[in-house]
C-alpha cells in the first residue's frame, strides 16, 4: 500500500489542498527548488504549482504567501 499525505499547493497565491504519495512529494519539492513553478497534473487538471505547505496535524497557525516577483 503506498503511503498518501495531504498537502496544499500554492497555486496563483492561494492553497489547493491535494493527495499525493510520499515519492511524489519529494519530487514536487526537488522540481520546485530547482526550477520554480513546476505543473502538476491532477485528475481533473493541471495546475502550476508555485510552492507546496505540509501543515502538521491539529496545527491552527496562519500563514501569509508572498510573490516573490513583480508583476
Amino acid at each position: 500500500m503506498m503511503e498518501t499525505i495531504v498537502v496544499s499547493l500554492i497555486v496563483k497565491g492561494e492553497f489547493k489542498n491535494v493527495i499525493m504519495t510520499k515519492d511524489m512529494l519529494g519530487d514536487l519539492s526537488l522540481k520546485l527548488r530547482e526550477e520554480g513553478v513546476v505543473p502538476v497534473h491532477l485528475a481533473k487538471e493541471t495546475v502550476l504549482a508555485e510552492g507546496v505547505v505540509v501543515f502538521g496535524k491539529g496545527a491552527k497557525h496562519q500563514l501569509m504567501v508572498f510573490s516573490n516577483h513583480a508583476e
